[in-house]
C-alpha cells in the first residue's frame, strides 16, 4: 500500500460539533501529554463501536519509575544516538499503542479502529492485527521506512488507512468554541479569560 493510499478525513468547520473522528483524534492528542519519552510525544485509542477500548500514551511502563523526562534518555545515557539506534532494545518506553491494547477491555463483536497521533511503527501494527484491526486514523507520519513497511503490512491484512491532521484551531474551536446555545462547560468568565490568555501568548 504506497503512501498515496492513505485517505484525507478533512477537517470539519469552525464552530461545528466534531466527527467522531475530530473527537477521538483530539482525545489521543490531549492523552499525548501523559508522555515521559524526551524525543517522541504520542497518544493512541483502540475504539470499538465510537466506545474506547483501550488508551495509551509512550513511555516507561508504570512499574519503571526513572522515566526519561525525568532522569534523562537511558539510550542517550549510554552514549547512543536516539535516532540512531531505534528498536535496538536499549529504550525502556513503550509505544502508546501497546499501552492501549493492554487496557483492552469488552473486545466483542465490531469494527476496530486505532487512532493515533503519530504513525504505527510496524511492530505496533502487527501486534494489533490479531485483536481484529480495521481501520487506522492518524494525525502525523514519523519514520519514511516505517510507513512503509507499515503500509504495506496494512494493505496485506486490507486496514483502511487515513490521515486526520487536526489543526490547531479545530481542536481549540472544539474544545472553547460556541459549542453550547445556554449552557456550556465553560463559564462566560472562563471564557473571557480564555480569550485574554490566547491573546496573550500570541
Amino acid at each position: 500500500m504506497p503512501k498515496e493510499m492513505i485517505e484525507i478525513i478533512p477537517e470539519g468547520a469552525l464552530g461545528t460539533r466534531p466527527s467522531w473522528d475530530e473527537f477521538w483524534m483530539g482525545l489521543v492528542i490531549w492523552y499525548s501529554s501523559r508522555h515521559s519519552c524526551r524525543h517522541v510525544r504520542s497518544g493512541s485509542a483502540i475504539v470499538q463501536n465510537n466506545e474506547p477500548r483501550g488508551l495509551g500514551y509512550n513511555g516507561a511502563p508504570h512499574q519503571i519509575k526513572e522515566n526519561c523526562l525525568d532522569f534523562g534518555c537511558r539510550k542517550e545515557g549510554k552514549g547512543l544516538i536516539y535516532k540512531e539506534s531505534l528498536n535496538s532494545g536499549n529504550c525502556v518506553g513503550v509505544h502508546s499503542e501497546m499501552n492501549a491494547a493492554g487496557h483492552l477491555d469488552k473486545i466483542g463483536l465490531g469494527e476496530i479502529i486505532l487512532y493515533n497521533a503519530i504513525f504505527p511503527c510496524h511492530t505496533c501494527a502487527k501486534d494489533l492485527l490479531p485483536y481484529g484491526l480495521s481501520r487506522v486514523v492518524f494525525k502525523r507520519l514519523y519514520s519514511e521506512e516505517e510507513t512503509k513497511s507499515t503500509l504495506e503490512l496494512f494493505g496485506d491484512a486490507n486496514v483502511k488507512v487515513y490521515r486526520l491532521d487536526l489543526s490547531p484551531e479545530r481542536y481549540l474551536d472544539v474544545l472553547f468554541g460556541k459549542a453550547a446555545e445556554s449552557f456550556d462547560v465553560w463559564s462566560p468568565e472562563e471564557r473571557e479569560r480564555i480569550k485574554k490568555w490566547f491573546m496573550s501568548a500570541a
